[in-house]
């Protein structure tokens, strides 16, 4: 490297989202998962403001868990491995998605049902947990259609590099 040389700069621009990346808050699930095995154990998040106006978010029970703790891991699990963010990184024809969707459901339900007892799920719980999950996966799956989700990704990640050469008292020389 040449004498007061600098290193090249990764700028980074994203109009759209201030805090985080907008890719970190498509593909971060874990919130999701949280919120599902909250109802899954009978509880819901509700926001709350005291008389002094301060806002908490207090964990409030709604009803009965629909599985015991190993029940309730065990499908957490499940669906983090189809929430997983690679996931949503392919490109589906409408026939593929459909078909997957397909697959998933029966896989899950055929995994429900053999776990019933071991898992304490009552049969009036079954068809609606495997419903609640669906109804998470069908949308998260869909962004696999046509390459859809890539492309969202092309107008708010974009990234340059820009050198410049400075000889000790000479000339800045830019190169992008």
């Amino acid at each position: 490297m040449m004498q007061g040389q600098e290193q090249g700069a990764m700028f980074s621009s994203n109009q759209h989202y201030n805090n985080e990346s907008a890719l970190k808050i498509r593909l971060n699930t874990a919130a999701l998962i949280e919120r599902f095995e909250l109802n899954l154990k009978g509880f819901k998040e509700v926001i709350q403001q005291d008389e002094n106006g301060k806002v908490s978010v207090q964990i409030v029970e709604i009803g009965e868990a629909k599985a015991n703790d190993a029940g309730i891991q065990e499908i957490l699990r499940w669906l983090e491995g189809v929430l997983d963010p690679a996931v949503v990184q392919g490109n589906y024809s409408e026939e593929r998605y459909l078909a997957d969707l397909y697959r998933i459901r029966i896989g899950l339900a055929v995994d429900l049902m053999i776990n019933l007892n071991t898992f304490e799920i009552k049969e009036e719980d079954f068809e609606g947990i495997i419903d609640s999950i669906m109804a998470i996966i069908r949308p998260f799956l869909s962004r696999l259609l046509d390459n859809k989700e890539r492309e969202s990704y092309e107008t708010t990640i974009k990234s340059s590099e820009n050198s410049i050469i400075q000889e000790k008292g000479g000339l800045k020389m830019p190169f992008t």
